[in-house]
Order: structure tokens, then sequence, then C-alpha cells
């Protein structure tokens, strides 16, 4: 994607717009926007800026009063600008020990560390979290009440098709861990997802290898949510999961 078509003013409006609209989950207006802390722009220049993005299908109007919300193109700019595995996020102190919880857990068998992870990252992320040995078609599942609370699964229907969403996950697997690169966290959202099932949803996935002297484990951490989710907060999540992985996956 070409994000040099954006100029950094354009960035900023359509980042500022993104982090608001993840967290209200409303359409952003652009007095919404230009409320927010440390925003110098005029409304008459968010408007202007909004019909560019708008054209070059980063954000969309849903009706005709209301404000903007980002579409895939946009959340896949969001990404990219923070996808960056080195840099620092922070953490409440609860993250912490949660996260420091988990990595002292090395003794555990494989089954009983990824029930941990998936639970752990589950509360932490608030979304559905999955953990599972793909050779072993085993799978932990935690949060599916959790996500149920954000606005997107109000709709029965909604509902019903994100727990078809979550079967497939589980028999898409093994396709996805041969599609993604292993031992570094990705984002996938809309028709990005190899998984077609999960095109509707938001994604962050995170697989890694474990040695043993009879061969390699598959392995696979997954966070489902709405496209709407704090995708940033979820790589850093993924990404600190990564360095507890690596302190002991080989055995």
């Amino acid at each position: 994607m070409a994000h040099n078509e954006l100029h950094s003013r354009q960035k900023e409006i359509l980042d500022a717009l993104v982090r608001i609209y993840v967290r209200t989950a409303k359409p952003v207006s652009s007095e919404d926007l230009k409320n927010q802390d440390g925003v110098l722009w005029s409304s008459a220049t968010i408007r202007n800026d909004f019909k560019v993005l708008d054209a070059l299908g980063y954000i969309v109007q849903p009706h005709i009063s209301a404000g903007r919300i980002p579409t895939d193109k946009a959340y896949r700019f969001y990404i990219n600008e923070r996808e960056n595995p080195n840099e620092e996020h922070e953490y409440s102190q609860r993250t912490h020990k949660s996260l420091h919880g988990l990595s002292e857990k090395r003794g555990l068998s494989d089954e009983e560390f990824l029930r941990s992870a998936a639970a752990v990252l589950s509360e932490l992320s608030h979304g559905f979290t999955t953990a599972g040995l793909i050779d072993d078609r085993l799978f932990f599942k935690y949060g599916f009440s959790d996500v149920l609370q954000e606005p997107e699964f109000f709709d029965q229907e909604v509902v019903q098709s994100f727990a078809e969403c979550i079967d497939e996950l589980e028999r898409g697997a093994e396709g996805l861990f041969r599609k993604i690169s292993v031992g570094r966290p990705e984002a996938f959202i809309g028709d990005e997802n190899p998984i077609k099932e999960a095109r509707e949803y938001g994604m962050v996935v995170y697989a890694y290898e474990k040695d043993y002297h009879t061969g390699k484990k598959k392995q696979i951490v997954s966070i489902l949510g709405p496209k709407r989710m704090d995708y940033e907060r979820n790589l850093s999540l993924m990404n600190e999961f990564d360095k507890i992985v690596k302190n002991f996956c080989v055995e």
C-alpha cells in the first residue's frame, strides 16, 4: 500500500480517527477529532482531509449525518505505523505482573503452559484467545464472554457467525501456520486473513516451533475480535509473549 499518497497531516488525522474509533466504537466527526488534546487543526481542515481520506478508501461515512469510520485499509495503515517488535509498550503494573507470572511457568508441560497463556492473554487483551498444539490438535480457548461485550456483538447473527469462525480457527490452524512467519507476531484484517471465515474480524497471531529430541512441535496463539480491536496493544502483548517463548522454547 502506498502510504506516501498521504501527507503528514492526513496521516496524523487518520491515526487519530482510528484511535478514537477503537476506543468508542462510534463514527468520528470533525468536531470529535478537533476536541482531542493537542489537535490544532480547524474543523474545516479536518473535513477537507476527511474527503481526501474517503476518496482514497481509508474511511467511510456509514450514514449521511454520521461521522467516519476506518476501513480495512485504514487499520492496515495504523498497524504498519506501529509494527515495531523492539518498541517498548507502557503496561500497567497488573499487566506486568501477569506477563511475569507467565514467564515463570518454564517447568510446565506444553499443554499447561498454553492453557495459562490463553487465559492470561485473553484477560489482558479482552479478546477471544486460542492457544494450541497443532500436531496434537489440542486447543485452549478463553474470552468468548468478554468479546461478546463489544458493541459489534449485540446482534445475534454476528454472535452466531463468530461462533462458526471459532470452530474454523481450530480446523484451519495448520494451514494458517504454513502461511505466516514463524516466531513473529502478525495482524490480519479482513481479506488478508488466510482463514476466510475470520475475514469479518481482526486477528493477531503468533506461531512458533518447540524443539524436542524427536522433532519439532508446532504451536500457535491468536487473539480474535472485532476489526476495531486494539491492534497496538495486542501486537505488543504478542511481542512480549514472543520474548517469553524464546527464553525456553528449546528443550
